[in-house]
């Protein structure tokens, strides 16, 4: 620094751990416990704070307690997980059971499932411990189950769009497909492809005789 008038002088201030510094981006919630601190800070009162934001005095104490002003993230929401969680009591073994009836019988419920391997293994497991199985190891198979329903009803459109065969004689059949014996005309009648729109009337057949109808 110099004694002239009129030279510049440049003043600097050294940190202590000025690399460690960073922004602090904090959510909305922790921004919000932050004002209710400031607000405490210019006031001291904590009646007033709590009047002014409408919050009750557990809340601030909460807040209060866990402010770090050097570390202004201790103001977000913790996580609310227990510090012990329950470990689970089936083995590998077990959930390769679920999956295997699962995968067989994909629209058994867990209380069904239960109910099956304890009659059919000798394992004695809650529906809920299955239910639990099944969400954790994600054992849904509603894609076969969608598909196995979508064939059965095609199956079915298909069966009631059969032909239909008037059959009143043995000798009133379409001329072009008039069968030789009677196991022709049993097998014609037992296609699927056909519906019989008079089956009172098949009772007069002999289906033991290999009679001809021509």
């Amino acid at each position: 620094m110099s004694n002239h008038v009129g030279s510049s002088t440049t003043y600097t201030y050294i940190l202590p751990r000025g690399n460690n510094l960073r922004s602090v981006s904090l959510s909305k919630e922790a921004k919000h416990r932050l004002r209710v601190i400031e607000y405490y800070l210019n006031c001291h009162s904590i009646a007033l704070t709590c009047r002014h934001f409408g919050i009750c005095r557990s809340y601030f104490y909460k807040w209060y307690k866990r402010y770090n002003p050097r570390y202004l993230a201790s103001l977000e929401s913790r996580s609310t997980k227990p510090h012990r969680a329950r470990q689970a009591t089936y083995d590998t073994s077990f959930v390769s059971l679920i999956r295997k009836l699962r995968t067989d019988y994909p629209y058994l419920s867990a209380k069904k499932l239960a109910r099956i391997v304890f009659r059919d293994y000798g394992i004695g497991y809650s529906a809920a411990t299955i239910g639990r199985v099944i969400k954790r190891f994600g054992l849904y198979f509603r894609a076969a189950i969608l598909a196995s329903k979508k064939r059965a009803a095609r199956q079915i459109q298909v069966w009631k769009q059969r032909k239909v065969l008037q059959i009143h004689l043995p000798t009133d059949i379409i001329q072009d497909k008039l069968p030789k014996t009677a196991t022709e005309l049993k097998l014609l009648i037992m296609s699927p492809r056909y519906r019989i729109s008079n089956p009172k009337n098949l009772l007069a057949l002999d289906f033991g005789s290999n009679q001809t109808f021509c």
